[in-house]
């Protein structure tokens, strides 16, 4: 164990008192002496998606390993903007101070996605599809949600998942999406992104020089056909030649990146396919972040998980591969974040099989480190 990493222990007691909970009661060695923020410091940050109610359990694992926090849940739509006139800061304020406690950054996740939205679906009330009205109505609402959160959050998020899953798996655009209904088009896209530049500039003081980092966020990216058209989106917001027009009299964005779901399995994608991603991303002038990463146990069956000492090495290997492809590519890769703690908190629990158990991260449902945690630091 380094001194860098007895003093953080020296810390953590004082820490955890700093943001109220209580001190970890597991012990240091069964969650591994070698902190990941350490060990990839050089490399990217390392961070993990959590909620504080879950915080709670794993903080001695949080304040030992990951140097990078988003909010599983909290800061989407449907929690934090249930209603019209009503805002719900409780849970993402409590996770953005104990950031701010730790000094360390967080990924904002996310501001426009068609899932997870208020169950009452309040800014689409009223409206009619595909018509000036619904649009009017639309990009005021969405200017307002987008301002308030980067208003409230711009000093502890460095980035931000703009726009959420809005690619189809076939490489169109979402028409399911309530916001490509309403908009009658992907024009809600370019707003999204407008608005959040504009509120991030509006706190640069002017300057033109944006404090957090503007992102595309999808799954199976590795998919050549979804990524291509990433591409093509994002050609379309920076005007390049032969795209289709922005919106009457706006001006181009260039965004800064494309985030990975990287919800894999033990046998997909091979790192070839996830190789061949990062190199299309930096070839478009765009940063890599692998922004939700898990590797369900699972093998893509729908049977019951038994997770064997067997497995869990194979697992390890599986992590220990994946990882050796993103320290080569740490020049194109700005962080890696895990899509939770350890596995008996992780949303593949009961997803998508009902009342099964996966085993999908580092760190196992006693909050002990696992096999892969052991192979993700296992290198020189």
């Amino acid at each position: 164990m380094t001194i860098r990493s007895l003093f953080r222990l020296g810390l953590i007691a004082l820490l955890l008192f700093a943001v109220g909970c209580a001190p970890p009661t597991t012990q240091v060695g069964t969650i591994g002496s070698t902190p990941l923020q350490d060990k990839y410091s050089t490399y990217f940050t390392i961070g993990a998606a959590t909620t504080p109610s879950k915080l709670a359990a794993v903080q001695n694992i949080v304040d030992f390993h990951f140097d990078r926090l988003t909010c599983e849940n909290d800061m989407k739509w449907g929690v934090i903007h249930p209603d019209a006139g009503t805002w719900n800061f409780t849970a993402a304020d409590a996770l953005a101070d104990y950031a701010r406690g730790r000094g360390i950054t967080m990924t904002g996740h996310a501001l426009i996605w068609h899932n997870q939205l208020p169950a009452n679906n309040w800014m689409f009330t009223g409206l009619t599809p595909d018509t000036d009205g619904a649009r009017s109505a639309l990009k005021t609402i969405m200017q307002t949600h987008i301002d308030t959160l980067v208003e409230r959050y711009y000093d502890v998020i460095d980035n931000w998942d703009v726009v959420n899953e809005a690619i189809s798996d076939g490489g169109g655009y979402r028409t399911d999406s309530p916001w490509y209904e309403y908009f009658g088009s992907e024009e809600y896209i370019y707003w999204a992104f407008r608005y959040t530049k504009d509120a991030l500039e509006a706190h640069a003081g002017g300057t033109g020089t944006s404090l957090g980092k503007l992102y595309y966020n999808d799954y199976s990216v590795v998919n050549s056909t979804k990524l291509n058209a990433i591409i093509d989106m994002v050609k379309w917001l920076r005007q390049d030649p032969s795209t289709p027009p922005l919106p009457a009299g706006q001006s181009p964005i260039a965004i800064d990146g494309v985030g990975l779901q990287a919800h894999w399995q033990m046998d997909w994608p091979n790192t070839t396919l996830i190789q061949n991603a990062i190199n299309a991303i930096d070839g478009a002038g765009l940063k890599a972040k692998i922004s939700e990463l898990d590797i369900s146990a699972s093998y893509g069956s729908s049977g019951t998980i038994n997770f064997t000492s067997e497995l869990a090495q194979i697992q390890a290997n599986r992590y220990a591969a994946i990882f050796s492809v993103f320290r080569s590519n740490n020049d194109k890769i700005s962080s890696v974040t895990f899509w939770g703690v350890s596995d008996d908190q992780s949303w593949l629990n009961n997803f998508p099989v009902s009342g099964r158990d996966d085993y999908p991260l580092l760190f196992d449902r006693s909050h002990n480190a696992k096999p892969a945690y052991y192979a993700v630091i296992d290198f020189n």
